[in-house]
């Protein structure tokens, strides 16, 4: 492991001891779920009843009653607070109650940003299929490691019982260089969701059915020189998500997700006879005259850990975040087929292409941690159920961890007979390998809660020169039942 990957693994490290004791001892010692829920109906069930005769020194939350001029804060109100009346019911209506409440408290869900590898479109370290030393051919294509999870897109710390949608628009993010006619094809992503709680809300389980509307995954024949999309299945996500502890104004929960590969394979067939560029800085050029057969299977399973909080001082502002560490299981089986000539000018010889290999593209391990400050702009209530408007600002961070490995195949080398110019190596090669790179994406956007259904709609951008596209636009929509 090389110096910088050391260092971010020990940021990556520090970063998850830091969060809980840090949370813990400001804002006092976080208490398990179910320990903290008996507390509350206890103290609950010790406090004098008094009917309200003036409404306007009440605050209204959900399924609560609450003084205004009340020292508690909003998150353990919103979570496990009843009605005073409530109380006078047996524990364990008390205790659904509380479960029901702290499901729908009002933290808006994260814009997040997309889910993927990706960085360097045409370059050396292009996830798709290049040939380096060659402006011959080259395919970034999200087949090839662009089909991770990302725990903050639509995401919650809080078990949930909901539906949810996120489309997301992705600018410039894929596309081909076929003999230097380059085409930039853009990413529409929709993204399908359940979740369901159980053990009273403390847990939940949650599905991810991604569709795509991408660059075809079979290029073959005229579908490499158009960038042609075609709709898609993505890698479907199985979430475990538990609320680990809860305080005041702080609270942690962590997760699971498998990353399961049912996304389709990449195809890149083609039969090649056109002027290409050997050296564009040179200025060389030549003819070449060979075929091209590559198959990249799409098998490779992930494994996602991550540790997800939300922090809210005030009534209005929160902060909330993701942490999580993306961990392929295993790799995924690579295949291509050269056979032809490449008949330069007369600075350089003749070369023969004949060579068939198989291999393997090993995903690397990323972190990813996502950051988002929001503010509730407006506050209010409808029909029985807490309605608010909330401005979101969020940061995302991603790096890779380890080491990679892509597949290569040597082609040979372009020589020039009176050895003035320099040999040209020629090397077909797929996946990002061991690619060192740092991403940072600066997400803003709007999310109105109408009480039962959260709409937020953000744009995100790079900031970083590492980047897999120009800008991202998202809307979510998130149904709790």
């Amino acid at each position: 492991m090389n110096v910088s990957r050391y260092l971010k693994l020990v940021a990556a490290t520090l970063a998850v001891a830091l969060i809980v004791p840090t949370a813990s001892s400001a804002l006092g010692q976080a208490v398990g779920t179910e320990q903290f829920l008996a507390a509350s109906e206890a103290a609950f069930e010790e406090a004098p009843i008094s009917t309200p005769t003036d409404t306007s020194d009440f605050q209204f939350v959900d399924d609560f009653t609450l003084p205004t001029t009340s020292n508690t804060s909003v998150i353990e109100d919103r979570w496990v607070r009843p009605t005073q009346a409530q109380t006078r019911g047996n524990r364990n209506d008390a205790v659904r109650v509380a479960n029901r409440s702290r499901r729908s408290a009002r933290t808006p869900y994260m814009i997040g940003d997309s889910p993927g590898e990706e960085y360097d479109m045409f370059g050396p370290h292009s996830n798709g299929l290049t040939v380096d030393g060659l402006d011959m051919l080259s395919v970034n294509h999200p087949a090839l490691t662009g089909n991770r999870f990302n725990a903050s897109e639509a995401g919650s710390f809080l078990p949930t019982d909901r539906v949810f949608f996120s489309y997301r628009h992705l600018h410039n993010a894929s596309g081909t260089n076929f003999f230097g006619n380059v085409d930039t094809v853009d990413i529409e992503r929709f993204l399908i969701g359940f979740e369901k709680t159980a053990l009273d809300g403390r847990v939940s389980a949650e599905l991810r059915i991604p569709l795509l509307l991408q660059l075809d995954s079979d290029l073959s024949g005229d579908k490499l020189l158009s960038g042609d999309r075609s709709g898609e299945f993505g890698n479907m996500s199985v979430t475990l998500k538990a609320l680990i502890a809860a305080r005041r104004k702080f609270a942690l929960g962590a997760g699971l997700a498998v990353n399961i590969p049912t996304a389709e394979d990449l195809t890149v067939r083609q039969t090649v006879d056109t002027p290409l560029v050997i050296d564009p800085g040179a200025g060389v050029t030549g003819l070449a005259d060979f075929s091209i057969n590559g198959q990249f299977q799409n098998d490779t399973t992930s494994l996602i850990p991550y540790l997800a909080w939300l922090f809210k001082p005030t009534d209005r502002f929160f902060q909330q975040g993701f942490l999580q560490i993306d961990v392929p299981l295993n790799s995924s089986d690579a295949s291509l087929d050269v056979d032809g000539v490449i008949l330069p000018d007369s600075d350089y010889d003749t070369l023969d292409i004949t060579n068939s290999q198989t291999g393997n593209i090993e995903l690397q391990t990323l972190l990813r941690l996502n950051m988002g400050f929001g503010y509730w702009l407006k506050q209010g209530r409808k029909n029985g159920q807490a309605t608010g408007l909330a401005a979101l600002m969020e940061v995302h961070y991603t790096t890779d961890l380890g080491d990679g490995s892509a597949f290569e195949m040597p082609l040979g080398s372009l020589n020039d007979p009176s050895a003035t110019l320099p040999d040209i190596p020629l090397t077909a090669r797929a996946g990002t390998g061991d690619a060192d790179f740092d991403v940072v994406n600066l997400s803003s956007g709007l999310a109105l809660d109408l009480g039962g259904c959260v709409i937020t709609n953000g744009v995100i951008v790079p900031i970083s020169d590492d980047r897999y596209f120009d800008f991202e636009y998202n809307l979510q929509i998130n149904k709790r039942f």
